[in-house]
């Protein structure tokens, strides 16, 4: 960990572009023929409810 650094947070931007081309049915391909399975971590979680309010409908502002 860096102390007293500033460390611009820019992981977010791919993050985001990433979630809009999996949504637009692009998803992102994950080769995980070489992840050492003693080492790898799986986990699984419910399906989202229906999301409801603005963030649900494209096009909103």
């Amino acid at each position: 960990m860096l102390c007293g650094m500033d460390t611009p947070a820019t992981v977010a931007d791919k993050v985001v572009q990433s979630g809009y081309a999996e949504i637009a049915g692009r998803p992102k391909i994950y080769r995980t023929q070489d992840i050492d399975r003693t080492v790898a971590a799986v986990w699984t979680a419910d399906p989202a409810g229906e999301t409801t309010g603005c963030a649900a409908h494209r096009g909103c502002a």
